[in-house]
């Protein structure tokens, strides 16, 4: 079994592409109407991993939708994000609360396996773990 697709509710659908696309390296696949809102939404696919983001926009009161993404990644994916969330000065906590004062790059021991992590905000609050196994 494997992840086919995440929706992610987003208060700012062009904001949370940037954070995606610039940040994670999810390129825009397409457009589409979301049967839900009525409203456009769009798709951003990583064909390297082949997980597609649905970013749809959510009426504030339904954000953060969903609350926390854990995305494992390679090595020198991990430093590439690490890198462009530095560069956009975006703030990296090192454990997941949101009022986390540890910044950088943690660890953690998931189902016995040790991994790095950090942790950011997408534009609508969704909490993102980047992590990789050491």
């Amino acid at each position: 079994m494997r992840v086919n697709h995440l929706i992610i509710g987003c208060e700012d659908v062009v904001k949370s592409q940037w954070f995606y696309s610039n940040i994670l390296g999810f390129p825009l696949e397409n457009t589409f109407i979301d049967t839900g809102t009525g409203k456009e939404g769009v798709v951003l696919v990583d064909k390297t991993v082949d997980l597609e983001l649905l970013l749809v926009p959510f009426n504030y009161e339904r954000l953060p939708s969903p609350q926390h993404i854990a995305f494992e990644v390679e090595d020198d994916r991990f430093h590439r994000i690490l890198k462009n969330a530095e560069n956009s000065k975006l703030d990296i906590r090192s454990l997941p609360p949101l009022d986390c004062e540890i910044k950088g790059v943690g660890t953690t021991i998931v189902r016995g396996k040790k991994f790095e992590r950090f942790y950011l905000l997408d534009p609508s609050r969704v909490n993102i773990e980047i992590m990789r196994l050491c």
